[in-house]
């Protein structure tokens, strides 16, 4: 059974052969040599010359960490958010005790960037917070770096959610004018779930170190100091970070850029093909995300009626989130995957909306 979903994805087999390790005590000096070396291969992904953060926990692990490093209580922040996603932010960032102003866009289009600049202006925030790909929707905030550039003259430390974009969409820590980026193992990186992390500037660095009253396992000053000493303040997952590094390997062997683009041909094939059959949700094309399609499904056809006609013949794919559950459905591109899956799943798609069954005929 192939995954194509917004994640976890299927793995390659060398990434599979290195998790298959034999468990290893976290202090030691080999243990130390792979995280070391998964940090250094991290920081070229990210285009990062700072440092990395490696945490044992998903992707949300690594935005609420990300939030309450970097977030002062009281502090104005202007969150820019399109889906699911996005909500959630907010909620962490109100748990916080931060002031948030939501630039909110709809399941359809992106927000204005003329019209988030202006609220930047108007409020002048200690905080942007933005979600470079809302894995909800498959929309890709490709405006993100025009306005984070904009919040800098003010400045705005810059926080990002690319869970679903690093490895997948063009990104870089530093000529983004980004500040944190938050990421996880289980998406274009290609590696097992279990993984997260965060990218920070010497501005983030220095703030979280000054950042009070931080939950211990969220308190990402702490793991800078034991990363340092190539070291985890906690046990780590230790095979997660064998395979991982593995993934990261076959990454940067590939090329960034070529891996980058793997995902975007593959998004490109869906929504030339597919997306004459079905509706895209994201209208703008431009803003369509490289590793999560989305496509509305017409009235009497269900995502539950897509996912099992698509399992029947070796694959999954996903349904929508929230209000969107049963009105959509989402294809990952991510994963030890080939074209002729993407196509396998198409034709499945596409025999199933002609052969009636929806209808009952």
């Amino acid at each position: 059974m192939k995954l194509l979903i917004p994640g976890p994805v299927t793995l390659s087999s060398r990434v599979l052969k290195a998790l298959s390790k034999q468990v290893i005590s976290h202090r030691v000096e080999e243990f130390r040599r792979v995280l070391r070396e998964a940090l250094e291969l991290l920081k070229q992904i990210y285009e990062c010359d700072d440092e990395v953060v490696l945490l044992t926990g998903s992707g949300t692990l690594a935005v609420d960490a990300m939030i309450y490093s970097l977030v002062k209580p009281g502090d104005k922040v202007v969150l820019v958010s399109h889906g699911e996603f996005g909500l959630r932010a907010y909620k962490t960032l109100k748990s916080r005790g931060a002031n948030v102003d939501v630039v909110q866009g709809d399941w359809s289009k992106p927000v204005d960037p003329e019209f988030v600049t202006n609220v930047i202006d108007d409020v002048k925030p200690n905080i942007l917070m933005m979600i470079y790909t809302e894995t909800s929707i498959g929309l890709t905030h490709r405006d993100a770096m025009k306005i984070s550039k904009h919040a800098k003259a003010y400045d705005t430390i810059v926080l990002v959610d690319a869970v679903s974009a690093l490895a997948g969409e063009k990104l870089s820590v530093e000529n983004y004018y980004f500040d944190a980026v938050a990421s996880c193992s289980q998406k274009a990186i290609a590696a097992p779930p279990g993984l997260s992390f965060v990218a920070l500037s010497d501005e983030a660095i220095e703030l979280v170190v000054k950042t009070p009253s931080k939950p211990l396992y969220y308190d990402l000053a702490r793991y800078l100091e034991f990363h340092r000493r190539n070291e985890t303040p906690y046990t780590p997952a230790v095979n997660l970070v064998y395979a991982l590094r593995e993934a990261l390997r076959e990454i940067v062997e590939y090329g960034v850029n070529n891996w980058i683009e793997k995902h975007s041909v593959r998004a490109g094939r869906l929504y030339s093909i597919l997306g004459k059959h079905l509706e895209p949700l994201v209208k703008v094309e431009s803003y369509r995300s490289n590793t999560v399609t989305a496509f509305k499904l017409p009235c009497g056809v269900s995502a539950s009626d897509i996912i099992r006609a698509v399992k029947s013949r070796g694959y999954v794919v996903a349904r929508g989130i929230g209000e969107l559950r049963e009105k959509i459905i989402r294809i990952g591109t991510m994963g030890d995957i080939t074209l002729n899956d993407i196509d396998n799943v198409i034709n499945i798609i596409i025999e199933y909306l002609e052969s009636g069954a929806s209808q009952g005929t």
